[in-house]
């Protein structure tokens, strides 16, 4: 889970700190590409009071760390810290990687770190206490880090395939909750036909109104969901004898696979593919023959800008 190892933390920062002459210290932190949805820098310093249990942080402490948090294609996430004195002398630089993108894991990890590196004696006596304790301290610094549900909205266009007679275009609007790994959304998208399907003596069109609620697992930057959807399928016939528009019920289930690309801490574009299975086929009958049935999986693609609320 991580490239430093604790004794070589105990070694190189032992000699800093004392707990007989506790060093203020000032803290900077820094969410990069990638780790936008992992916790905030007070989240840090409610880590590393409850772990020390005392507050080390002061604005114009003679210590100063800094830490960055970003997504690596090759390596998930990673956090940097350093440590350097007053003049600005490097004092100790550290590599933290969590591989699965897990930024629960990763900022456990961090605040470990950075309470080391400001009093490996006061995190000895800390890790020991649960020992004699009646309660559960342990269970503390995980709550202090814990990564608290973000708010996302989108707002993109989408084409499908086998979801209408021909092809179409539309626009999606979505908003979802995000705690961790998980999140929870809704979408509703409308679509327009932009190429027909010809038929016996002329053309038909279709375009679908919808609702949906999806499921996500999250790992960095890619996701799998599940969706269920409803709405409406309008359908339209041009150059046939008797030609009209009809409305029927759209039904269906599917998956998606998606990726995300971070533009900055709140802004990020968002491609995904589509497996869409209706629950009731839909068909158009002209002279009593069966012009276009729709098929058992259908498709469709999507380019959404993501925000984070």
């Amino acid at each position: 889970m991580t490239r430093f190892l604790l004794p070589a933390l105990l070694v190189l920062f032992a000699p800093v700190t004392s707990h007989a002459a506790r060093p203020q210290v000032r803290l900077s932190y820094e969410r990069g590409s990638g780790a936008e949805r992992c916790p905030g820098e007070q989240s840090i310093r409610d880590g590393v009071l409850v772990r020390l249990g005392y507050q080390p942080f002061a604005a114009e402490g003679e210590l100063a760390i800094a830490a960055r948090v970003a997504g690596e294609d090759d390596s998930g996430l990673v956090a940097r810290i350093t440590m350097r004195d007053a003049s600005g002398e490097l004092l100790g630089e550290r590599e933290v990687v969590s591989p699965h993108a897990d930024c629960t894991e990763l900022t456990e990890a961090m605040v470990l770190a950075i309470c080391i590196a400001i009093d490996p004696v006061g995190v000895g006596w800390v890790e020991r206490k649960p020992v004699v304790a009646t309660a559960e301290p342990r269970d503390e610094p995980s709550t202090a880090s814990a990564v608290p549900p973000s708010f996302n909205a989108t707002l993109g266009v989408v084409g499908s395939l086998g979801v209408e007679p021909g092809v179409s275009l539309g626009a999606a609007l979505g908003g979802s909750v995000r705690w961790s790994l998980l999140s929870l959304g809704l979408e509703a998208r409308a679509s327009f036909p932009v190429a027909a399907r010809e038929v016996a003596e002329g053309k038909v069109t279709g375009a679908v109104s919808a609702g949906s609620v999806l499921s996500c697992l999250h790992r960095g930057p890619l996701a799998g969901c599940v969706f269920a959807s409803g709405g409406a399928l309008r359908v339209s016939s041009e150059g046939i004898a008797g030609g009209r528009s009809v409305t029927g019920a759209f039904f269906a289930a599917g998956g998606r696979a998606l990726y995300e690309l971070g533009l900055t801490q709140a802004l990020g574009l968002r491609f995904n593919l589509d497996l869409i299975v209706p629950f009731v086929p839909s068909s158009i009958v002209v002279d009593r023959s069966a012009a276009w049935v729709s098929p058992p999986v259908a498709g469709s693609a999507g380019l959404a800008l993501s925000w984070k609320l």
